[in-house]
């Protein structure tokens, strides 16, 4: 997700006012820690490609989308911890559709293991379109 996205927290309870409640609580801006919340699991371990990995996950953050309310997870994940020049954090969105727990494990190994073969799917697509083009140009 962009570093710059702003999530909505759920709103609090009621208060009784008249009106409709609220759809949205407190903001969640990824570039402004101050606004975050002690994260609700945080998972370290040593990997062996990425050295030290520090996992965070916060839920039931939200969105809007198309009119409808998107209701998500998100992980930030920090790698090679040891080094004194680290990447910056990158921050995920998690919407897995179901009841079903999220594992901050699975979901790391899942993202490194995806971006092994995305670029053999990149190039696939690429070739795909060219053979397009191909077949498009040589029709007179």
């Amino acid at each position: 997700m962009r570093n710059e996205r702003v999530l909505y927290r759920q709103p609090e309870e009621p208060n009784g006012k008249r009106g409709r409640d609220p759809k949205y609580g407190k903001k969640f801006k990824f570039n402004e820690p101050a606004t975050w919340s002690e994260a609700e699991e945080v998972l370290e371990f040593e990997d062996e490609k990425h050295g030290q990995v520090r996992l965070e996950k916060w839920s039931g953050l939200r969105f809007r989308k198309a009119g409808e309310v998107v209701e998500i997870e998100v992980l930030r994940s920090q790698i090679r911890l040891e080094r004194e020049n680290r990447p910056s954090a990158k921050c995920y969105g998690i919407h897995n559709g179901t009841g079903e727990q999220t594992e901050l494990k699975r979901c790391y190994e899942a993202a490194k293991h995806r971006w092994t073969i995305e670029p053999a799917n990149r190039f696939k697509r690429r070739e795909i379109i060219w053979g397009k083009a191909e077949v498009s140009g040589s029709g007179k």
